[in-house]
């Protein structure tokens, strides 16, 4: 995994699997590239986010305390 970046948003960066994140400081922007230009796009609000984590936290991917 690359380290955070330190500038401000919009800035983006690379998941792994073709999976990019990108942010605009109020939307969290999943997308996919694989060298011929983004192809799907999932913009996360946080309440979205939220339901995410809350389903990896069931799953047993995140702690569940």
């Amino acid at each position: 995994m690359t380290e955070p970046r330190d500038d401000k948003p919009p800035f983006q960066q690379y998941l792994g699997d073709s999976v990019y994140v990108r942010s605009d400081g109020s939307l969290i922007c999943l997308f996919t590239d694989n060298g011929y230009g983004p192809r799907e796009t999932i913009y996360l609000e946080p309440e979205v986010y939220e339901a995410l984590r809350d389903f990896a936290k069931q799953i047993g991917w995140e702690p569940n305390p």
